[in-house]
């Protein structure tokens, strides 16, 4: 296994661990931060202007040393910049945080190739249970993730380069933010306790909703399920979104006829992994005529690896009949 590979496996050992999150302890008042290290700050003469007013830090939150686990991740808050340097091969800088209220949704993003750095870093959140790897942005390798969180428990951010580069030329900024959800839907899934984890529990689904689901599990599926009458012909549009808004889930969706309610091996009628037509983006857009009568199935699941409550998704269900 090359070491990169089995560094990441490594990481994803610890990553996701309820016994080794330690609980932060938020102080009263956030503001009262304690100073950051100046080991790596500039500490160059300035010209004396005559202004006793304090120089700014070159940002806001200046990564500290030792913060290589969850045990000694640095506590940080919301809407402020975090600068880091990686020091050592494979360095990985965690930091701790608090949601703000009890749930809502929550953005991390981080910089390095679009500041000049030389590396190719990657960013994973944590909180219980739940564990998401984020996605690089279409056009750059800078990686971002919108999830939905709550307060429950503290949430951990670990940013790393993931081919283990290091020296004055691998640098980071990232920023977390409490932010409005990325899209709309009108209804939810009914997937608490897995209901509708195969054609016999598919929920039912009518023209213009839009529904808004979850990959809880590497195993978790998704089914949902329409009718077309006799003689009519229905023009299927499913169009999902999750990853161009900052999802970790890459999506994928399949139409099944009829046949898949008393076979489970029956062949799906279509499928799509992506978006035709617009390299980079993994939210597929699937369009079927159907004219066969009956009951049909949509089947979305996740095409990667991996599944929380952070891999969230939409699917916009249009069904015209002409």
């Amino acid at each position: 296994m090359p070491f990169a590979t089995s560094f990441i496996v490594f990481l994803f050992g610890c990553i996701g661990c309820q016994s080794c999150q330690p609980q932060i302890d938020v102080p009263d008042n956030p503001d009262n931060q304690p100073e950051p290290s100046t080991e790596n700050v500039d500490t160059a003469e300035t010209i004396d202007t005559g202004d006793t007013a304090l120089e700014p830090p070159p940002c806001p939150i200046m990564e500290v040393e030792p913060n290589d686990n969850y045990d000694e991740a640095q506590l940080v808050f919301l809407e402020k910049w975090i600068c880091g340097e990686y020091d050592k091969e494979f360095d990985l800088d965690n930091f701790g945080f608090q949601f703000p209220e009890d749930e809502g949704w929550l953005k991390v993003w981080g910089r390095a190739q679009s500041v000049g750095s030389l590396s190719d870093i990657l960013i994973t959140l944590d909180q219980g249970s739940n564990t998401a790897v984020s996605f690089a942005q279409a056009g750059t390798t800078d990686p971002m993730l919108i999830v939905p969180v709550t307060n429950e428990e503290a949430l951990y951010a670990t940013i790393y380069d993931q081919y283990g580069g290091y020296g004055e030329n691998n640098f980071y900024e990232m920023m977390i933010s409490q932010i409005k959800p990325p899209v709309e839907w009108n209804r939810n899934e009914t997937d608490a306790l897995g209901e509708n984890n195969s054609p016999a529990g598919a929920e039912t689904v009518e023209d213009g909703e839009i529904i808004f689901g979850t990959s809880s599990t590497n195993y978790d599926t998704d089914w949902f399920k329409f009718t077309v009458n006799e003689g009519e012909t229905v023009q299927v549009t499913l169009e999902l979104t999750a990853f161009s808004e900052g999802s970790p889930m890459d999506p994928i969706v399949y139409l099944y006829d009829d046949r898949i309610f008393t076979d489970s091996d029956a062949p799906y009628r279509a499928v799509r992994n992506n978006r035709s037509g617009e390299a980079g983006n993994l939210d597929p857009l699937l369009r079927y005529s159907i004219s066969a009568a009956g009951d049909w199935a949509i089947l979305v699941k996740n095409n990667g690896p991996g599944g929380s409550d952070f891999h969230w998704y939409i699917i916009d269900v249009s069904l015209e009949v002409e």
